[in-house]
């Protein structure tokens, strides 16, 4: 592990890839909005949540791994 890399995420405890959206918490890299949603909506069906999947990425509030805000 290499907590000091400049793509390390500290929820996969990972170097990731870098993509085009970070969490500024946990600096999980999302590919892309397609990769934010799918982890979004994810999340909320594994939580139980609410059964309405978010179709756009701008609507997705906070990461999805770690609840912090964009």
């Amino acid at each position: 592990m290499n907590e000091e890399h400049p793509d390390y995420c500290w929820i996969h405890h990972v170097v990731e890839k870098p993509g085009t959206i970070r969490c500024g918490e946990c600096f999980h890299w999302f590919a892309d909005e397609a990769t934010l949603l799918r982890d979004y909506n994810q999340m909320s069906w594994d939580l139980n949540t609410w059964a309405v999947e978010e179709s756009d990425p701008n609507e997705v509030t906070f990461c999805p791994h770690c609840a912090h805000d964009f």
